[in-house]
């Protein structure tokens, strides 16, 4: 958050027409001494400089922004008594930056910014000086204590304590501190503030004035039942664990988030729930609830997760299922939802008997992952339509139960039964997500199919990225009926399932436009995007491709084959003396496949580009003569 108080006072401070100077390299130099004179704004990169020019005049100055000084850079005594009119001063990644007697002529001051600065020096002359303080950030700041002297700062507005560790809080400081309206406590390297009793008292006082808060509680023996919340329009709070930083995007967003790790009485004793209509990301781990719905008191409204973006439920040990449908269709916005280590989950989605006729929508969900979910028997236990039009990536992880991904029967009714030995699928027969991309499957040891085995056509999607991984049951990765998928596919990875037995069982009767021709023909166009493919620890695949299929692969750049026991020949050839082309491949690597004596079983021509990489390792069937015929046809 500190990034976006420095950009906001920035932007404020710079209309008008006073000019900047930014300089990034000899700031001693007399041209900038005497502009600096009338310059409205100044940024400077203080590295290799000692201290600012004593003749350093900056009357006119209202923003001075300071940045990455070296430990031996001080600041002049009589630094702010020539900058009368200085009203946000920014300190970045400065060592030690002082506080200089001439503080106290800095009356216009309105925004200080002190962030990744070593602070050494007591911070009491802040709050004895700068009285018409409007906005305080020691954003990641090393300070170890909030004196005492802050609390004399009564128009303060904005306080960033963000990343400061075991920062220690002076009693009294958040009970004067009485038009505050933002403030920012979340910490760095899991080192919270140190609140005590009356630290926590005073901040109850504090919140029914606060639009914005972001704190962590991390000791569920504080029950924050006495906090007021209905102010708050931007929030970022936790209970009992830390935020949750977003992998691979920013920390210090704007969304509203909830990190939550609990019990249920818990939680409904904070009264954090009445920020659940607020809410746009939420994190729980909440022991005691059977489903969503039972953390949510008895005044707040069903349909108050309807701003909810992503959903994140992990740990939820009594959790038995997490929607009823009326709740599920409430989630209107939400794009992204995770659900893991929930040991007695059976459900997604639970439908009362008499129910059933409604449609399941996750109208703008993209990003749906499932891991860790032992007694997982299926996404609902109604035949009701599972409606998912904006979904792209499908992650499947260690659900023991399941037996496969999409339904083969007509009638799919789930019961919530452990004991049940039925098939168990996850999705039945109607369900629709045009959009998909990704699939990732891992550790289902039960799978024995993905896609149904059946007549029924595989509806088509947008599949570009497919990868399964440590499926022993799985013997068909793409049955016969599958043909609509493999258009969009750029990336395969099968690895370490021991049963698969054949990659790619094409039957073109379920491909369009061609019911009539032999089934010894494959479209040209169907894998025709695949770049990549990946397999590895198969044990019992004899050959990747029929020869119609290896034809077909016209944009293939990297294929890797390694641990494959009884891997005979890369292609399977009938009648042999073919010519099968690899035109765009980049790289072949062979590793460690003892039955490997070819690349075809019979004298077909195994055509290679110019350049190719080639890496083999353990192939002790292949003869030298083979090898340096590779090598020839690969220069």
């Amino acid at each position: 958050m500190h990034d976006l108080v420095l950009a906001s006072v920035v932007s404020e401070v710079s209309k008008g027409d006073h000019p900047w100077i930014i300089n990034h390299d000899d700031v001693s130099n007399e041209s900038t001494t005497e502009l600096s004179k009338s310059c409205g704004r100044i940024s400077l990169t203080c590295m290799g400089m000692s201290e600012l020019p004593r003749d350093f005049n900056c009357p006119n100055v209202s923003l001075l922004r300071l940045m990455n000084g070296d430990k031996s850079f001080k600041f002049p005594e009589d630094f702010y008594a020539k900058m009368e009119n200085l009203q946000v001063m920014a300190c970045e990644n400065l060592h030690y930056p002082m506080l200089p007697v001439s503080l106290q002529c800095s009356t216009k001051l309105r925004t200080l910014c002190l962030h990744q600065c070593s602070l050494v020096s007591d911070c009491s002359p802040i709050g004895d000086h700068l009285l018409n303080l409007e906005v305080l950030s020691f954003a990641h700041s090393g300070i170890r204590c909030l004196p005492s002297a802050i609390g004399k700062l009564v128009k303060l507005k904005l306080l960033d304590l963000t990343g400061c560790i075991n920062l220690e809080i002076a009693d009294g400081v958040l009970k004067n501190l009485v038009k505050l309206e933002e403030l920012y406590m979340t910490v760095k390297e899991k080192k919270g503030i140190q609140f005590t009793d009356i630290n926590y008292k005073e901040l109850e006082e504090r919140s029914k004035n606060l639009s914005a808060l972001e704190v962590e509680f991390f000791e569920n023996n504080f029950q924050s039942k006495n906090m007021t919340y209905n102010k708050l329009e931007s929030f970022k709070i936790s209970m009992g664990r830390f935020l949750v930083a977003k992998s691979g995007r920013d920390t210090h967003s704007s969304e509203n988030t909830l990190t939550l790790a609990c019990n249920k009485y818990e939680l409904l004793e904070s009264g954090m729930d009445e920020l659940f209509s607020k809410t746009e990301v939420l994190h729980l781990e909440v022991g005691g609830i059977n489903n969503l719905e039972e953390v949510l008191s008895k005044s707040i409204p069903r349909h108050s997760f309807y701003n909810l973006r992503e959903l994140h439920v992990s740990g939820c040990d009594d959790l038995r299922y997490l929607f009823t449908i009326p709740i599920a269709n409430g989630l209107v916005k939400v794009e992204r939802l995770t659900v893991k280590e929930c040991p007695v989950m059976e459900l997604l989605v639970y439908s009362e008997i008499g129910e059933e006729g409604d449609i399941i929508r996750l109208q703008e969900l993209k990003h749906l992952s499932l891991y860790d979910l032992p007694m997982l028997v299926g996404f609902s236990n109604t035949e009701d339509v599972i409606d998912l039009p904006q979904l792209v990536e499908l992650e499947l992880r260690s659900l023991p139960s399941l037996t496969s991904i999409f339904s083969e029967y007509k009638s799919t009714s789930v019961t919530m039964s452990r004991s049940s030995s039925a098939i168990k699928t996850l999705f039945n027969k109607e369900v629709m997500f045009p959009r998909l991309e990704m699939l990732f499957i891992d550790r289902m040891d039960a799978l024995v199919n993905i896609w149904p085995n059946s007549s029924a056509k595989v509806d088509s999607c947008s599949l570009r990225k497919f990868a399964v991984n440590r499926c022993d049951n799985l013997v068909n990765i793409f049955p016969s009926n599958s043909m609509s998928l493999l258009h969009h596919l750029e990336k395969i990875s099968v690895v370490f399932c021991i049963s698969v037995k054949i990659l790619f069982d094409i039957d073109v009767q379920y491909c369009d436009n061609h019911e009539d021709v032999s089934p010894k023909f494959v479209p040209p166009h169907l894998l025709y995007n695949l770049r990549d493919l990946l397999v590895s620890g198969c044990d019992n695949l004899r050959y990747l491709f029929t020869v119609p299929v290896a034809n077909g692969l016209v944009k293939l750049e990297h294929l890797r084959i390694m641990d494959c026991r009884v891997m005979k020949s890369l292609v399977y050839s009938e009648n042999g003396n073919g010519d099968i082309r690899f035109q765009e491949l980049k790289e072949l690597s062979l590793y460690d496949l003892p039955n490997l004596a070819g690349f075809s079983n019979n004298n077909d021509v195994i055509d290679l580009p110019q350049g190719v990489k080639l890496e083999f390792y353990g192939l002790p069937k292949f003869t030298i003569a083979q090898l340096k015929d590779i090598a020839n046809r690969a220069m």
